[in-house]
């Protein structure tokens, strides 16, 4: 049946399968345990058993060991990479003033962040087309500056070199036409400039530990004070710090901290213990930061007459709106009836976006007004001072 089906130009060919038997340990196993043991794939398996079944029992040669690859750079062209790479060095590098952290070598040259290493690549292929020399991919070209000329990175921030530095070097570099006289000159001043970057960068590292120590040396309750200081400059810089006593004592700091993080604490756990799903959690928790925070935290670092009075009316302003017009993950019914308000379908009107609204005006116009107050009027001053008085 088969020969009747088959075509006349085509020859019927017997099937041949190689029987293979596999061991491990002296014990008989399966292909795919014997895969596992070994840890190879099927296609290395077969590779394998091919050179087994043509050449017996050999060593397996690479076919690149006798020859070289076509794509394989010669040593001229590794040559003239390293030799590019070290002159640009020499043009636009910067001797650093010490050394890098975690680099052994001390004679560390930082090129200008302004061009990658991908950039410099570039500046190559041109170079080596115009010279009719052999084009290099950027991998290569990267490593092979690893390898040759470790030595020579980019500039980072954390390496803090200064003017100066860039206008020695640009100096040194052009010393073919000046004297022995101004040589040594040049060479005395640029070494005082090491020396004084290398104390600068000392006197630094000192200050960073000793603040550390002595932050680790003081009781807990100066620590709090430290932190409490540090918050109250932060957003008094801001004029956004609300509620804070400059002479409240370590104990009364302490004390409503404590009180602050049971507070926090209970209407979290009741949030969550009163919520239907952790997604409308999410969703809750991103509504108070459009809704309430947004404002206030846009204001604080773009409008300069932004105060506390603004602050805390818009926030009891956004807060109360918000709240009023229900929340179905907390199950908390809806007291204010938007305009398209459903009894089925709930909340249509975007009271989210108003409620955000609403906080921002609220803020700004509190603030501008309080602030006209205080500092043309001086009413709210008077004010404070009588009833500080009685």
């Amino acid at each position: 049946m088969t020969q009747m089906l088959m075509p006349k130009n085509i020859k019927a060919k017997k099937r041949e399968r190689i029987n293979q038997q596999y061991y491990f340990n002296g014990h008989q196993i399966c292909r795919k345990t014997f895969l596992f043991a070994h840890t190879i794939g099927k296609s290395q398996l077969d590779s394998i058993s091919k050179s087994l079944e043509k050449k017996g029992l050999k060593p397996r040669t690479h076919g690149n060991t006798v020859k070289t690859p076509k794509h394989a750079l010669a040593i001229t062209d590794m040559q003239r990479v390293k030799h590019f790479i070290q002159e640009y060095g020499v043009k636009f590098g910067v001797p650093l003033p010490g050394r890098l952290p975690n680099h052994k070598d001390l004679k560390v040259t930082l090129l200008p962040s302004d061009k990658t290493k991908a950039d410099i690549h570039q500046i190559y292929q041109e170079a080596a087309s115009s010279l009719n020399y052999r084009a290099i991919s950027l991998s290569e070209f990267k490593k092979l500056w690893l390898e040759q000329c470790p030595q020579i990175v980019l500039m980072k921030p954390a390496t803090d070199l200064c003017s100066a530095c860039q206008s020695f070097t640009v100096s040194l570099s052009n010393t073919g036409n000046m004297t022995e006289e101004e040589k040594t000159i040049l060479l005395q001043n640029y070494g005082g400039h090491v020396v004084k970057a290398k104390k600068q960068r000392d006197y630094y590292r000192d200050q960073c530990q000793e603040s550390k120590e002595n932050y680790t040396q003081l009781p807990d309750n100066q620590r709090n004070r430290v932190i409490h200081v540090y918050i109250y400059n932060l957003f008094e810089n801001r004029k956004m710090c609300i509620f804070v006593n400059e002479q409240a004592s370590d104990r009364e700091l302490t004390w409503v901290l404590r009180f602050s993080i049971v507070v926090v604490g209970t209407l979290g756990a009741v949030i969550a213990i009163s919520a239907n799903s952790i997604y409308g959690l999410y969703i809750l928790c991103a509504d108070a930061m459009y809704v309430v925070q947004f404002p206030v935290l846009t204001c604080a670092l773009w409008v300069p007459f932004a105060n506390t009075y603004g602050a805390i009316s818009g926030l009891v302003v956004g807060t109360t709106l918000r709240v009023l017009g229900g929340e179905p993950v907390l199950s908390f019914p809806s007291i204010i009836k938007y305009p398209g308000y459903n009894d089925t379908l709930g909340q249509i009107f975007p009271y989210k976006t108003f409620s955000m609204l609403s906080c921002t005006f609220s803020l700004l116009s509190i603030s501008y007004l309080t602030e006209y107050l205080i500092t043309t009027k001086r009413t709210l001053q008077l004010l404070w001072t009588k009833i500080k008085s009685m």
